[in-house]
């Protein structure tokens, strides 16, 4: 830490850096702290790095596309290790059950989510039961505790199973379809390029001084249209990169 904290001082911007902040700066790339015999020490761990780089795109897609909510809701489950049910997911974002249920089913049905049905009635109840008897549509449990030997009867009716819904992100699988909606786009944008600059060929190919009243108008907008889709395709490139090349 001492040897890092040298560096930064080396440079202009580091000379007003506490040692604090270089150590929230360090925890905020990803870098991984440790201790190496008394000394506070520090290692880049790149494959963290970049999969906080891939989960920032993501989430600013997510944002952008299906708004705050959504993003919060999709933020949870891609930090979250196992499945969570709706009401779990509501709970911890806030956000109205109705409302939360809504947007799951859009980001399942655009792929950025995985689902799974789970019968809530039955489950873990056949497994830890020591044996049950069929009565017609009825089945008895019968329990045995290890704090009592308390032998339980619990009716159920076998045809009453309830259902619901959990939810996660499969960084995986959701990668590769980020990555192919990304060449999507990539490709839209190089085809709108090519149409603005073939519908305005004639004016390409004037004169400076011949690009006049709305014969220069309609330059300045080609002019502008095309930074602004060359631009969106360079950023494009980039995030591009950052799921193909890693």
């Amino acid at each position: 830490m001492d040897t890092i904290f040298e560096g930064v001082m080396k440079s202009e911007a580091g000379r007003s850096m506490t040692l604090e902040r270089v150590r929230s700066s360090l925890i905020q790339l990803g870098c991984a702290p440790g201790v190496r015999g008394a000394a506070e020490s520090y290692s880049v761990d790149l494959k963290n790095i970049i999969e906080l780089v891939q989960n920032d795109e993501l989430e600013s897609i997510i944002l952008k596309r299906y708004g705050k909510e959504a993003y919060r809701i999709f933020r949870l489950l891609s930090k979250s290790y196992h499945l969570l049910e709706t009401d779990k997911i509501s709970d911890t974002t806030f956000v109205e059950k109705k409302d939360t249920a809504k947007i799951l089913y859009q980001l399942w049905k655009d792929e950025y989510l995985q689902m799974e049905w789970v019968s809530k009635k039955f489950q873990g109840i056949e497994t830890c039961c020591s044996t049950h008897i069929q009565m017609g549509a009825i089945k008895i449990y019968v329990f045995k505790w290890s704090t009592a030997s308390v032998v339980m009867k619990l009716y159920l009716h076998a045809g009453r199973q309830t259902q619901f819904q959990l939810w996660k992100v499969t960084k995986d699988t959701l990668w590769g379809h980020a990555l192919n909606e990304m060449y999507h786009s990539a490709l839209n944008l190089s085809l709108r390029v090519a149409y603005e600059l073939e519908q305005e060929q004639e004016i390409i190919q004037l004169p400076r001084e011949k690009r006049v009243g709305a014969l220069g108008s309609r330059f300045e907008r080609l002019r502008k249209v095309r930074i602004l889709l060359e631009s969106s395709l360079m950023k494009l490139d980039d995030a591009i990169m950052v799921y193909n090349d890693f």
